[in-house]
Formats: C-alpha cells, structure tokens, sequence
C-alpha cells in the first residue's frame, strides 16, 4: 500500500498494525517557520542589519538586481537611488554567514519584456557570481512580473517558489509560486497606511502553521521612504518579537524552508512488509525536483501500546535515536537522498 506525504500512513490490516507516520508541517515538528528578506541586496545593510542578524543569531535573505550586481543603484525614481547593490564579494561573505540569496530580476523592469534574461540569464550570472545554487525568484515592484508565462518560465529554468508583493503568511498548503510576503515597514502603504506592529502576522502564522516571509528593504537609524522600510530600532524590536517564540518557530533561509516543503509534498511511505513487534515501511522522495538540495523529512511515528515504553526507531537496519514527543508519538528526521526501510520496534516492559 502507497500513500504520500500529508496523510498518516496505516498498515494493510488494521487489525494487527496501528503505527502512524506523518511528516511533520516544518523541520524539527517546529510550529512556525520565519525568513526576513531584503530587496535590492543593498551594500549598506552591513552598516546595521548585518551586525544586528550577528547579535541575534538569525539568518536572513537579500534580493539580488542582478544587473547592477556592484554598481551604485540607479533604476528610474527608486528612493535608493544612490544606494549600492552588492557585487559577488558581499553576496558570498552573507552566504558564508549562513544567508540565502535570490534573483529579484536582472533590470528591476517589466519582467514580460524579456523573460529569457529577467529569469535565465540573472539566474545563471547569480549563480556564478556567489557560486550556489539560486532558487527563489523575487517578483520586482509588483505582482504583475509573477504571470503564468514568468512562472512557466521559473519553473523550466530550476526555480522553486516565487516571492509576491501579497501581505500574508504562507499556509502548509501554499501555492509555491505565488508566496506571501509580510510588509515589515514603518507604514505600510495606501490605502490603510498601517503602523509599524512588531508582531504582524506572527501569531497568525503560529496559529495557522505558517510561514512567514518578512519584506523590507534597509532598516537604518534613517531611512528614505517609510513606506518601503523601517527605522532599525523597530527591525530589532520586530526581530526579538520572532525569537520570543522560542523553541517553536524555524528560522532560517527560504532555501531551507523550500526544500523541506518540497520534499514533504513529495514524500511516499509504503509498506513492504509487517509482523509481530516489528512493522517495516519504505520512505522515499517521489518526482522531487533536481534543485533541491537538503533532503530530509521530519515525521512523526504514532505507535501502538505495546511498544511505547522503550521505542527504537531502526533506518536501514541501523539503530537511530528518536524523541518521544507525546506518550505515543516518535519522531525522527531522516536523510532521504536515497530511499530508507523505516521500522519501529521496542517493548512494554
């Protein structure tokens, strides 16, 4: 029998096997999961973002114009004109700190114009200019550069997901290519001109499962438009609001997120065999996409009676510790770059 990622799987008789597995919403079976992103990859975010990321432990994400890539910014009527994208020095000195980086275009323009070098060719310049991959497309200035041909366009070229300019959190079952960013701003823009809240959305997202992907720009002690950034103070204070969570939220990179989204969806557990005290399922990752790279699921193991004093979850033969997260739930992250035989043995004395 076959079942895929978001259903608990049962054995084929019911009768004798009552082990449950479900892959767990984010990594860990943590709650809620948070990426803060920077459009345009501006240079002067080493003067306070960076230092304050360092002080806190948290990763975060820029978004790279990859066509002014180390020049001074100049792109129409910005409020950062002037400013300085990063070149491929500064990029590879955030990803070395643990940051992730995405292609928000190569012209900041009308991405329909030419797709072929917003998407592929940005892409591929990125690429090798930091020296990793790059999977995530942030659309530029507005939803209309994320249509279905952009999205054909990401899809065949090695993307995974696409960043909208759509305040929301992103649900378990989120369209990947149409995400929700949260406006991390000292006023959000017309028509309601919300004030800055250093807990917008983040007990949505802890109620709803979700994940949250702040927007900003370059939070500094001034700034030049209050519509499209905030003052530093309030980012440190928004940031403190994300770690109050504790133990409970995933901070990390959308690279990170992604990839365990993906490889959630795209898990399949069968059962190959079963009998007295031991049951035996394979867990391998179906159609997953070449551009993931970190392959591991966390998933939650619901045993029966019987064997909940002293679980022992065994991977391919081998013995593996696991945390007994309730009286009768197991769970274990597990590396499925190549698929694994799962069983779950134990006692009740």
């Amino acid at each position: 029998m076959t079942k895929t990622s978001e259903t608990p799987l049962l054995g084929c008789d019911e009768r004798s096997i009552n082990i449950q597995i479900t892959p767990t919403t984010f990594k860990h079976g943590k709650e809620w999961a948070y990426t803060v992103t920077y459009d345009e990859a501006l240079t002067e975010l080493f003067d306070h973002v960076v230092p304050l990321h360092e002080e806190l432990g948290l990763p975060g994400h820029v978004e790279v114009v990859v066509g002014q890539m180390g020049e001074v910014r100049r792109i129409g009527n910005s409020s950062y004109n002037g400013y300085h994208h990063m070149g491929a020095d500064k990029l590879r000195e955030l990803i070395d700190m643990g940051w992730g980086v995405g292609n928000h275009s190569w012209t900041h323009g009308i991405v329909e114009e030419n797709i072929d070098l917003e998407v592929r060719q940005a892409k591929e310049v990125l690429e090798d200019a930091i020296g990793h991959r790059v999977t995530v497309y942030t659309a530029p200035g507005s939803n209309a550069n994320i249509t279905p041909k952009i999205t054909a366009a990401l899809q065949e070229h090695g993307y995974l997901c696409a960043l909208s300019v759509t305040d929301d959190i992103n649900r378990p079952d989120a369209d990947l290519w149409f995400l929700g960013r949260v406006a991390n701003l000292h006023q959000a823009w017309t028509p309601l001109f919300a004030a800055f809240d250093s807990h917008h959305r983040l007990t949505q997202a802890q109620r709803e499962s979700g994940w949250v992907i702040d927007y900003c720009h370059c939070p500094a002690p001034t700034i030049p438009h209050e519509n499209k950034d905030l003052y530093i103070d309030e980012h440190r204070a928004r940031l403190n609001a994300v770690i109050e969570s504790g133990d409970k939220v995933w901070t990390a990179t959308a690279e990170e997120i992604l990839d365990y989204i993906v490889c959630r969806r795209h898990l399949q557990i069968e059962t190959v065999s079963n009998g007295a005290g031991e049951e035996r399922y394979r867990l391998q990752l179906k159609d997953l996409p070449t551009p993931v790279a970190s392959r591991q699921v966390t998933v939650d193991i619901k045993v029966p009676p019987n064997l909940r004093r002293n679980p022992v979850v065994i991977l391919d033969g081998q013995p593996q510790p696991g945390l007994l997260v309730t009286l009768d739930t197991l769970r274990v992250t597990v590396d499925l770059s190549q698929p694994i035989i799962l069983s779950v043995g134990g006692s009740s004395q």
